[in-house]
């Protein structure tokens, strides 16, 4: 038997508690633990084993810190691969053990904290597809009055507002969003002529370009 469980049907722990016996290379898992790793209650690894399960990319940190000694205190944050083939993050803390020689025993705890971070991962994505969303939202108002006042195509519109963005060395959004407030203290029915409105992105690029 090789210690692995199936998933179960109710969540998977968020912590749960281990020893290890430095002398006897072994791991004492809490059941929690165990479930973490994909493995059965009682499954006592050796430190190979609890190796082979470090993600491959945070393996030769805890290599590392094995070879050079694990008396506690120590916390380490890394990934696990269960027996599943799942990614697992997880915070490790270690501290001498209460019982036994502090070089010999170590005791300490496991945090799942893998739908944390996917939360927070989530978040971030949501909060920059949010804020990319609200970017071309301005460019395309100031896109629209470019082609109210010149007549032209969505596309060359945009045109414009890239060259005056090179021109002034600085964003199309940050040209855009200062065309769009410039025509925001304009009475509604008093829209700007050719001439006027090329006087108006001119300066604006310009403004903008002595403030970069």
């Amino acid at each position: 038997m090789d210690g692995s469980i199936e998933e179960h049907a109710h969540a998977s722990p968020t912590v749960g508690g281990f020893a290890f016996h430095l002398r006897e290379d072994r791991w004492d898992w809490s059941c929690e633990v165990a479930r973490m790793h994909g493995r059965a209650p009682g499954f006592v690894p050796t430190t190979a084993e609890v190796l082979a399960h470090k993600h491959p990319d945070d393996r030769a940190a805890a290599e590392q810190m094995f070879t050079s000694g694990v008396a506690g205190p120590w916390r380490s944050h890394h990934r696990i691969t269960r027996t599943d083939g799942r990614i697992r993050e997880v915070i490790v803390v270690a501290f001498p053990s209460r019982s036994g020689a502090p070089e010999d025993e170590i005791e300490g705890f496991y945090i799942d904290v893998t739908d944390t971070f996917e939360r927070e991962r989530q978040q971030t994505l949501t909060r920059a597809m949010a804020d990319v969303a609200e970017r071309r939202a301005v460019i395309e108002q100031a896109k629209g009055m470019l082609t109210l006042v010149y007549r032209i195509p969505a596309d060359r519109a945009f045109d414009v507002l890239t060259w005056l963005s090179q021109r002034a060395n600085i964003k199309v959004h940050t040209i855009a969003s200062t065309l769009i407030a410039q025509m925001r203290t304009r009475p509604v029915d008093d829209l700007p002529g050719r001439e006027e409105f090329d006087r108006l992105l001119l300066t604006i690029a310009s403004a903008d370009s002595d403030r970069s």
